[in-house]
């Protein structure tokens, strides 16, 4: 999705082949996002499951990381801002977001998710 505002996407499943080379849902330029109930495979290449490109405002809730998934979402863009992941399943995501250079520290916030005694 590009360049859209006021994206819902709400209890989506999705399934893939072993062998996807790519996030199961890419967002660019998008403003006023939620996404809630998310349930993605791993993908093939260990990608995240979903990849934040110039993302505002986005509330990402309820959802679950694929297991050995690098993380469960991706940001990128200095524009990115106001990113809250909250009340979901992280325990197979190390770390569960990964911000790239160019998005500020407090880009993301975690609030109420289920983590490993592990993490950060």
């Amino acid at each position: 999705m590009r360049h859209a505002p006021g994206m819902r996407m709400l209890a989506v499943v999705f399934e893939s082949s072993a062998t996807e080379q790519r996030p199961a849902v890419v967002y660019d330029d998008v403003t006023s996002l939620e996404i809630a109930g998310l349930r993605v495979p791993l993908q093939g290449n260990g990608s995240p499951a979903i990849d934040l490109r110039q993302t505002k405002d986005a509330w990402i809730r309820d959802g679950r990381s694929p297991r050995e998934a690098p993380s469960l979402v991706n940001v990128t863009g200095s524009d990115s801002a106001k990113i809250l992941v909250s009340g979901c399943d992280l325990l197979g995501s190390k770390p569960p977001v990964t911000p790239a250079a160019d998005v500020a520290p407090a880009t993301a916030t975690l609030a109420n998710n289920v983590v490993s005694r592990n993490s950060p």
